[in-house]
């Protein structure tokens, strides 16, 4: 699963089958359930982070991009 966080843009790709990534399956049924669930993990992963990606229940695409997170820039 990717999500391009400027646009908002998701492909899913089954690499057991598609090693070179040529067949996005983003529109096909029988991958619905599986980008669902990596979806929501990302969901999850990115809430609270300074990048603003997520509030907790969905994806926003567009945020500025942060260079150095202000948590690592603190430990120099």
């Amino acid at each position: 699963y990717i999500w391009y966080s400027q646009t908002g843009k998701e492909l899913y790709f089954r690499l057991q089958s598609d090693k070179n990534e040529l067949h996005n399956k983003m529109g096909d049924e029988s991958a619905k359930e599986r980008a669902h669930i990596l979806k929501e993990l990302l969901i999850r992963e990115l809430e609270g982070r300074e990048e603003g990606y997520s509030d907790g229940t969905k994806l926003i695409a567009g945020q500025k991009p942060v260079n150095t997170l202000s948590s690592l820039s603190s430990q120099r």
